[in-house]
């Protein structure tokens, strides 16, 4: 295309515009491949055999979003939690959300994202499995030693895990 000299001044305004469209166009399809190839990488990996998973991905602004998934990889429960703001209260109603959720599905591996907001989760899920072993320790001392041994299940563990995505294949 011929630059002409006298171009008013709108005119280059308007071509400019055309190509930030275009290039910002360009760029969210970009994302969504992206996205797509991140999210299928997620959905086709293999549960973990015989553990029930209680995932969570931490999050300031949105709050902390968590799935209780099966040992056949099926959702069992899916939440949102404000761990932030209210002082104390907040995260101690997120403790005895994160309980609940312990006792209701025998949830084996708790597993918490390492993005924003994850000291938070971390120390909500901290505060859960103390209270889940204290109730443990409760109920084995009220019961004789053998019947406690094959009714509990074992310890509860965590982890945190990198959120950062795949990146795209060429």
């Amino acid at each position: 295309m011929l630059q002409h000299p006298f171009l008013t001044k709108y005119q280059k305004q308007a071509r400019g515009t055309l190509l930030t469209r275009q290039l910002t166009e360009a760029a969210e399809a970009q994302s969504f491949a992206v996205y797509a190839v991140n999210l299928r990488q997620k959905l086709l990996q293999p549960p973990l055999k015989r553990r029930t998973v209680l995932a969570l991905d931490p999050g300031l602004r949105t709050g902390c979003k968590l799935a209780v998934v099966s040992d056949t990889g099926a959702p069992l429960h899916s939440a949102t939690l404000m761990l932030q703001g209210g002082g104390g209260a907040a995260m101690a109603k997120g403790a005895e959300a994160i309980l609940e959720l312990l006792r209701r599905y025998s949830v084996d591996l708790v597993v918490i994202g390492n993005g924003t907001g994850s000291r938070d989760a971390e120390n909500a899920v901290v505060e859960a499995l103390r209270m889940h072993a204290e109730e443990k320790d409760e109920k084995s001392d009220n019961r004789s030693s053998s019947s406690a041994s094959s009714s509990c299940k074992g310890e509860v563990r965590y982890t945190i895990v990198d959120e950062a995505g795949a990146k795209p294949s060429p």
